[in-house]
């Protein structure tokens, strides 16, 4: 009888130390789930930051391009469109055919084309939906960072009259398109470059941008990066930029949200 207490006792000891060490289970079950709630906006936001990080990187690269370029050409570089055939449409060459080794010429002069850049830095590698650049009149090459560009009534960025800089050619045969002088615009610091883009039709990239404030051409700047956008300047420095920044530092007074709505001052 005495043993079969002793047991007893012995079996709900045993029973109660079960039931607790369920419980402390539970507890650090719910202490790492709310560490991981706290954790993960922490994380995904870092990662965030990352990529921002990562896409500056490029753009330094690619202003490092423009001014290499500039240094081999008398202080030219070319501007955001290139005609193979003389104001043809249809046959159109962003600014990046100019920096990136053709696997396919569009020139028809059997050359292996420049070499300044690697085509995987000349766009956000994180601007949805990622294609790599190939050569093509229509194709992923129009899907790069954008350069700057401006309309005929608002050539004016930070009080800088760019039009004075950029010039307009053709060869006489079939090339024609844009140069600016590059390395003869004032204030370099505050005259932005290269930019984040977003194309609203399309929802891509896109090669060039405006400054002003009118939506008549559906393509601008995008704070695609945690509310900021990449934005490069004429003198190689690079900076992320927020709402405000972008019109008071870098003179864009129009950009797209990362959800496509639009702002302008």
């Amino acid at each position: 009888m005495y043993n079969m207490r002793l047991r007893i006792i012995k079996d709900m000891g045993s029973d109660r130390r079960s039931k607790f060490t369920l419980i402390e289970l539970l507890v650090v079950i719910a202490i790492i789930a709310i560490l991981a709630a706290l954790l993960l906006p922490a994380l995904s936001s870092a990662k965030e930051t990352a990529r921002g990080i990562n896409c500056l990187s490029q753009q330094r690269q690619v202003l490092q391009g423009f001014i290499m370029y500039a240094g081999d050409y008398a202080g030219y570089v070319p501007g955001q469109v290139l005609y193979k055939v003389k104001w043809s449409p249809s046959n159109q060459w962003p600014w990046a055919v100019h920096f990136i080794r053709w696997q396919a010429d569009p020139f028809g002069n059997n050359s292996s084309g420049p070499d300044y850049l690697n085509r995987t830095v000349v766009r956000c590698p994180y601007a949805p939906p990622y294609t790599p650049i190939v050569e093509s009149s229509s194709g992923p090459v129009w899907k790069t960072y954008g350069v700057l560009n401006f309309t005929a009534s608002s050539p004016t960025v930070n009080g800088v009259d760019v039009s004075l800089l950029r010039n307009t050619f053709w060869d006489g045969t079939d090339f024609a398109g844009y140069t600016w002088k590059f390395l003869q615009i004032p204030q370099p610091s505050q005259i932005p470059w290269l930019a984040d883009t977003i194309a609203e039709s399309s929802q891509e990239q896109v090669q060039s941008f405006y400054t002003d404030n009118t939506w008549s051409q559906t393509w601008g700047v995008i704070t695609r990066h945690r509310n900021c956008a990449n934005v490069a300047f004429v003198d190689g420095h690079a900076r992320m930029l927020n709402s405000t920044a972008l019109k008071d530092e870098a003179g864009i007074l129009k950009h797209y949200k990362a959800n496509l709505a639009k702002v302008s001052y």
